[in-house]
């Protein structure tokens, strides 16, 4: 192997390691921030809740008033959380 091949080779691999390194070093831990179950406001029992409306892609527009009278369960999930 020529010299010049061996520097190159030797140059790309110290490159990767500082490379690996400087984002090793820059990689910070993201903490997230729930509030607090105290800070949280929900609906008492008997209570009526806001008012909204969704699009359903088969339906349309849903609006809490249509279902007035029935009872209601809202789920809300993503697409891209599996557990949920």
């Amino acid at each position: 192997m020529s010299s010049k091949k061996f520097a190159g080779i030797g140059i790309g691999i110290i490159a990767v390691i500082a490379i690996t390194a400087i984002s090793i070093s820059n990689t910070s831990e993201v903490q997230l921030s729930m509030p607090n179950s105290s800070d949280l406001q929900g609906l008492e029992q008997g209570n009526i809740a806001p008012d909204f409306s969704l699009i359903d892609p088969e339906k349309g527009f849903i609006s809490k008033q249509s279902f007035q009278g029935k009872p209601l369960f809202v789920f809300f999930t993503t697409t891209w959380c599996t557990p949920c």
